[in-house]
């Protein structure tokens, strides 16, 4: 049986129209919009929102970089002037306490326990806070 006999036959032509495939094609218009064109489906109601939700992941990790990059990259110790006024804190901090030591003998040995590493410093203290609440 050939090709023109099977094209003939009414039986290919039923089984060839039974399939959406087989049926003659919609023209799209390109010049048209697309959303006149296409129909709504459940599939592009998902695509729709699975590319929103890639721009609300996008936008969040564009904020969370930001946050990064303010906590760790442009803190106070880069910037010049807030650095000045830590350091002129620091300075005028140390002047006083310079000026409580002159005054009272007892800042200079806490000063000089403080200056420890805190496995020296700790129990130090410890031993100076009971001998002062003795009295």
């Amino acid at each position: 049986m050939s090709h023109d006999d099977m094209s003939n036959s009414s039986g290919f032509n039923e089984a060839a129209a039974s399939f959406s495939w087989n049926g003659p094609k919609k023209a799209i218009n390109p010049y048209l919009d697309p959303a006149e064109v296409a129909p709504e489906s459940a599939l592009s109601n998902l695509i729709t929102l699975y590319a929103a939700d890639n721009e609300q992941e996008q936008l969040r990790r564009e904020a969370l970089g930001e946050q990064v990059w303010e906590r760790y990259f442009f803190n106070e110790s880069r910037d010049p002037v807030q650095r000045e006024m830590e350091h002129d804190k620091l300075i005028s901090r140390a002047k006083l306490a310079h000026e409580q030591q002159r005054f009272n003998p007892d800042m200079v040995i806490l000063a000089d326990v403080n200056a420890q590493p805190s496995h020296i410093s700790k129990p130090l203290m410890q031993r100076i806070e009971y001998f002062s609440s003795l009295g």
